[in-house]
């Protein structure tokens, strides 16, 4: 399937300060929980607009993420029309196994899909700081992470991390910002592990574009 699609990404987990899998190395504490949000901001996969579509997966591995199983449950939007919703299925939930496309790369680090849901509001701020990435709707949500730049010199840019272990995967052609996860909350039970609540843990944010071509 054809395709090519960009945005802005937002990731969190609950490894400290900046997560090793960024360097190549394991977990702070042995393992990782955390999230990926994409907000696709233009592009088409298989013939279909995803303009404005927003993903979030859920993934919980022991050791480092490009050499350690992974389990996923990925988020999509409800009420998708059945096209959009049959691609992104595609594109963030096909196993990686026999594929030598782009998206190839980011199935090996998300690992096992466990499910694809669709049954939860979807809500991926950006621009904002606090950012917010939230799957479901007020306190009972099951996913909710929120977080800020990590800045070291008092100055308004934070740290910014390129030619990373993950740029390739992630899909990321320029330096992504390092961000401090102020708040991640996660409970997916289809997950062992998934059950989280953690305070000024790991994040990280940029734009990515995935192009088949």
């Amino acid at each position: 399937m054809q395709y090519d699609f960009s945005g802005q990404f937002i990731e969190a987990c609950d490894c400290f300060q900046l997560c090793p899998c960024w360097v190549d190395d394991d977990p702070d504490e042995g393992h990782c929980v955390g999230l990926v949000a994409w907000l696709i901001e233009r592009g088409e996969i298989g013939g279909v607009e995803v303009d404005g579509r927003k993903v979030v997966a859920v993934t919980v591995h022991g050791g480092g993420r490009r050499t350690s199983p992974a389990r996923t449950v990925v988020h999509l939007e409800p009420r998708l029309p059945p096209g959009q919703k049959s691609v992104l299925t595609w594109a963030f939930g096909t196993p990686a196994a026999g594929r030598t496309d782009p998206l190839a790369g980011l199935m090996r680090v998300t690992g096992d899909i466990a499910v694809v849901v669709d049954d939860e509001r979807i809500t991926i701020d950006t621009l904002s700081e606090p950012w917010t990435v939230t799957v479901g709707d007020g306190a009972s949500a099951p996913v909710r992470a929120t977080g800020e730049g990590l800045r070291f010199d008092g100055g308004p840019d934070p740290l910014t991390v390129d030619h990373s272990a993950l740029h390739h995967e992630l899909g990321i052609g320029e330096p992504a910002q390092a961000q401090r996860t102020t708040d991640l909350r996660l409970t997916v039970p289809a997950l062992a592990g998934g059950t989280l609540e953690v305070r000024a843990r790991s994040g990280m944010r940029g734009s990515f574009t995935y192009s088949s071509s």
